[in-house]
């Protein structure tokens, strides 16, 4: 099933005005973009390091039918991800989007591992996803925006940290802190070419963005009539003094974050702040809204020292509160590294999650934008506090 005919599916009974009158076109938003907003980790509901063949104290919300105090469950990705699954896109059921509750429809057109390449359309110069089978997704909003039903209001777009492989210079500081033996510390050896990467990046995100607005145009759609937002990235990492272990292996051992302070320091305070600028620089030149998230998951990053793991006695019924948990899917380093040959829950879930917002901080990012949507079209930032949960994100006017 595309991610357009689950869309559809998803419209329900349409306003009719009198007998065998046309059915009112039906309001929908739009998310397209990568995995930050496809709904990637949104499997789990906090994170814990208790072996991984029952519900994982209730952080796993694929696991069903579990029995002797939910330590043997049945696991089933498609509980949240749905067809999806089936190519890795991990369209989650509590994506941002769909977590928003904005509009009587909304569809997800995102796919984790997207670059600006496969959000724009095919005749703008972008392409398909061939490793996930589908089409350029501006081509997809234009295929949507088509149908007679359907009247879409908003689109947002979460789009630019594939093409500086922000995924790959993350696991390459992971790998820093495990094997400091063979690896040298990621500063020290990505910086150069992150730098390169990111000055080419508003170019090819406006070149996204005027893609996205052409599809719209092919379809009848003025620019004025729909608003467009593109947002930034949280970061999942707390500021290197606000991590809960010590620069010790129990960053590795216990909280699945093994990342140096230096690491850390740089990512937050040169690489964050550079990659908001530029996609903020992006937004203006295509004249869209911009949505700030470098503090969205404050006080729930994976290891803050403000918030925790689920512990024994959190079941699926009763998970850890929200308001305690980390917003963001924990690192696969943990547990195998050390010892191969006891599970853990690193041998749960896929290779795609790590480091993204799980289904708390998904229910966050929707939190901001309902909040954004309610608000004045304008550009915004939008942030979250130790203690408070989803609901309670805070938004402000961008200067």
């Amino acid at each position: 099933m595309s991610a357009i005919t689950a869309g559809l599916m998803g419209l329900g009974p349409s306003t009719a005005y009198g007998a065998g009158a046309a059915s009112a076109p039906v309001p929908t938003a739009v998310s397209l973009g990568d995995s930050y907003i496809s709904g990637e980790a949104g499997r789990w509901q906090g994170n814990t390091m208790v072996s991984s063949y029952g519900d994982a104290y209730g952080t796993d919300r694929a696991a069903y039918s579990c029995w002797f105090e939910y330590e043997w469950c049945d696991h089933d990705p498609e509980r949240v991800y749905g067809s999806s699954y089936a190519n890795g896109c991990d369209r989650s059921d509590v994506a941002e989007i769909i977590s928003s509750r904005i509009e009587e429809s909304r569809v997800n057109l995102a796919c984790s591992g997207a670059t600006t390449y496969n959000v724009t359309r095919a005749v703008d110069g972008g392409g398909p996803d061939k490793r996930k089978g589908e089409e350029p997704q501006a081509d997809q909003l234009a295929t949507l925006a088509g149908h007679s039903d359907v009247a879409i209001k908003l689109v947002v777009v979460s789009i630019g940290g594939n093409d500086i492989d922000f995924g790959d210079l993350l696991e390459d500081c992971g790998y820093a802190f495990v094997f400091p033996f063979i690896y040298d510390k990621c500063e020290e050896t990505r910086a150069a070419r992150l730098e390169k990467s990111l000055d080419i990046l508003p170019a090819r995100v406006l070149k996204a963005l005027d893609s996205v607005r052409a599809a719209m145009r092919s379809r009848g759609y003025k620019d004025g009539s729909y608003r467009l937002i593109l947002q930034s990235y949280p970061s999942p990492l707390p500021p290197a003094d606000a991590y809960r272990y010590g620069e010790t292996d129990s960053r590795l051992t216990q909280g699945g974050c093994p990342f140096y302070d230096s690491d850390t320091t740089w990512a937050i305070d040169t690489v964050m702040p550079e990659l908001t600028a530029k996609l903020r620089s992006a937004a203006a030149y295509a004249k869209a809204e911009f949505l700030d998230l470098s503090h969205a998951f404050d006080g729930h990053e994976v290891c803050s020292r403000h918030d925790r793991q689920a512990e024994s006695g959190n079941t699926l019924a009763k998970p850890v509160p929200a308001a305690q948990a980390e917003w963001v899917r924990f690192a696969p380093f943990a547990g195998p590294v050390l010892n191969p040959y006891k599970p853990s829950p690193a041998d749960q879930g896929n290779d795609q999650e790590p480091l993204h917002p799980n289904a708390y901080g998904q229910e966050a990012l929707g939190d901001c934008l309902r909040k954004m949507w309610n608000a004045t079209p304008g550009s915004y930032s939008c942030s979250g506090s130790a203690d408070h949960g989803p609901q309670d994100m805070v938004l402000k006017p961008l200067s």
